[in-house]
């Protein structure tokens, strides 16, 4: 039996990072629910929810560790590999260090020739990957015969074959929730409280240039609607939530699936709140659909537009129909949802003309509420490497970034961008679109507990600080 410890580092760095959003690590609870399956021992460290700097980790570790997970994404990668080094610095050289997430998957090469704390990286989905190599503690090719394994044999890199994706996701365990800290803990616009957060699906077969595929691929998997339901129950009977928050990349992608998880929820003799948190298309719902969830429970829904200039849509390749987007939001609030728009500035081939354009388009179909964020170069995109050949790159994303989402950071030049007017646009975005009396009324007529009103507060106070710090910055 091996001790395993997995740790979420905390980015107690993060600059303009949501506030009013923080979900549980999902993934390690289905990497813990795997191990535990094979008689090991876990422990889940969340030191984001807990603000545990790396320096304290091993504080809070339960037992002597014979493995350590770390995962790792753009945001909390300096924070991972300083757990790593404090690590490392306090216990046995010997003790192997293993990272995981998106990140690490993307870059893994460059990470092991830079870190020396850093052993091996599993890359791709973990589950397997990760239980072998528990499986495997104690032997002198600990990573050498596993699929999915990138590792560091003295001073060369070693590419292990790699990991076939999961072809059936009900074979992969349910999260091992009582491993992580209470749900109650985790931040959410909250109708229902606590709030249970679910993966139903992996994959996403769309090919928009800044989206990573790299861990869970462009195939679209999903799970059966009974283990769909079977996990909602669990959730609603052992953990008392009130309300499923959906993780999904693309949960409306097979109408049909969709439409017999919805009809599930209906029949379900309890009632809870549905958040379609990370949005869907458009080009995937109608009216009668939206009508269907919103008898089954769902609340809030978002849906991603990015740009409204269509000769960006095609340079990002996602097509949207602008006018039914319009009539899709329009239509969720009059029949009660509360509907967010997803928005992107300084996409390439953005200027002021295009980015007064998304803005203005989003005042047109005015959902509740408008996300602007600023593009991202993730490592392991298309957009990434475009930028390696034809553009700057402003930040040196190798070393991960500590400007989150309100952080009006600009990370790239391509083309005949300027961050500065990005900057500028940005600002511009959130005051233009919420700095109207009927808006702040509208928006305010949306809370519906305690709890939303909590959330609201961390918004507002999240979009003042980006204001306020892009204005300092100007000036």
């Amino acid at each position: 039996m091996a001790k395993v410890i997995l740790i979420n580092p905390y980015p107690y760095y993060a600059q303009g990072s949501n506030n009013a959003l923080l979900s549980p690590p999902l993934g390690l609870a289905y990497l813990s629910a795997e191990l535990e399956s094979k008689n090991h021992r876990v422990q889940i460290i969340d030191a984001h929810i807990a603000q545990i700097k790396p320096q304290d980790i091993m504080r809070h570790f339960d037992f002597p560790a014979d493995l350590i997970g770390i995962y790792s994404s753009i945001l909390n990668y300096r924070a991972a590999i300083e757990c790593a080094v404090a690590i490392k610095s306090h216990s046995s050289s010997i003790l192997p260090i293993v990272l995981g997430g998106p990140f690490a998957t993307s870059l893994p090469e460059m990470i092991l020739q830079k870190n020396k704390s850093i052993d091996a990286i599993v890359n791709g989905e973990g589950e397997k990957t990760l239980g072998e190599i528990a499986e495997s503690l104690g032997k002198g090719s600990m990573f050498m015969d596993i699929s999915g394994v990138v590792y560091k044999r003295e001073n060369d890199v070693f590419y292990a074959r790699p990991a076939k994706k999961v072809e059936n996701l009900d074979d992969i365990l349910p999260p091992a929730y009582h491993l992580l800290p209470p749900l109650k803990y985790y931040k959410a616009r909250s109708r229902g409280f606590p709030v249970g957060y679910l993966v139903t699906s992996r994959g996403c077969p769309s090919q928009c240039i800044y989206c990573n595929h790299n861990i869970f691929g462009t195939r679209w998997r999903p799970h059966s609607v009974e283990r769909v339901m079977s996990e909602i129950d669990y959730l609603v009977s052992h953990c008392g939530v009130r309300q499923i928050d959906i993780l999904d990349d693309n949960f409306t992608f097979n109408r049909d699936r969709t439409e017999r998880i919805i009809s599930a929820l209906s029949s379900r003799p309890y009632r809870v709140l549905i958040n379609l948190q990370n949005g869907i298309r458009i080009d995937a719902v109608d009216k009668e659909l939206l009508k269907q969830m919103k008898r089954a429970g769902v609340f809030r829904i978002g849906f991603g537009i990015e740009t409204a200039v269509p000769r960006i849509q095609e340079t990002i390749r996602k097509p949207i129909n602008l006018e039914k987007a319009v009539r899709m939001m329009r239509y969720a609030k009059s029949i009660g949802m509360v509907v967010y728009g997803y928005f992107m500035l300084g996409l390439p081939g953005d200027d002021a003309e295009s980015m007064r354009e998304t803005i203005d388009f989003a005042r047109r179909a005015n959902p509740h509420f408008a996300n602007f964020s600023i593009c991202v170069p993730f490592p392991g995109t298309e957009l990434f490497e475009s930028i390696k050949e034809h553009g700057i790159f402003l930040e040196n994303i190798e070393n991960g970034i500590e400007a989150g989402f309100f952080g009006n950071k600009i990370f790239f030049q391509l083309e005949a961008m300027n961050g500065q007017v990005t900057s500028e646009y940005f600002r511009t975005a959130y005051r233009t679109f919420y700095a109207r009396p009927l808006k702040i009324m509208e928006t305010l007529s949306t809370i519906r507990s305690f709890a939303e009103a909590k959330w609201l507060v961390r918004v507002i106070g999240d979009i003042y600080q980006a204001i306020k710090g892009s204005r300092q910055k100007r000036g």
